[in-house]
């Protein structure tokens, strides 16, 4: 099976946000948290009760940090990083062995060993191969001619690394 295609800003923006997506049970730990906090300034902007001072604009600035830097700084920087990476940009050629990935782009060749791989993700467009907790490689799925090369990348990964 050979894989071919050329990222997009679409790709590195979909693994930014899978690589950035917390576990189940600390995603739900962190809603129920966000779900408190915005109740508490509801009932501090909202209720008859005493004003509770400063701490509710010191909560609501943090909210509104957190928005600006996941909803506007993390896209910038990811839109930023693919313009400035020309090599993100060419066209690739990736071929799954039973030792590893090669890869192959006008500028040259490299082999991922599976032995290397520390974990994989994958959602619905991408599969993110780690080599250390933060360093993947990345394959797109529409760099597949079909379902069934997909299930066959998938389980060659499920052979090889452990799924994080």
């Amino acid at each position: 099976m050979e894989l071919k295609g050329t990222l997009t800003e679409r790709d590195l923006r979909t693994a930014t946000w899978l690589h950035l997506a917390p576990r189940k049970a600390i995603g739900a730990l962190g809603l129920l948290v966000l779900s408190f906090g915005i109740w508490v300034l509801w009932l501090a902007f909202f209720s008859s009760k005493p004003d509770p001072g400063w701490g509710k604009w010191i909560m609501l600035a943090v909210l509104a940090y957190l928005s600006a830097y996941f909803f506007i700084y993390v896209p910038f920087w990811v839109k930023r990083h693919f313009r400035q990476y020309k090599e993100l940009q060419r066209e690739q050629v990736l071929t799954p062995e039973e030792s590893g990935l090669s890869a192959k782009t006008v500028n040259g060749k490299s082999m991922l060993v599976w032995s290397d791989l520390r974990s994989w993700k994958e959602n619905k467009n991408v599969f993110m191969l780690y080599v250390t907790d933060d360093l993947y490689h990345l394959v797109p799925k529409h760099f597949f001619a079909s379902e069934t090369d997909i299930k066959s990348f998938r389980e060659m990964l499920q052979r090889s690394a452990k799924r994080s």
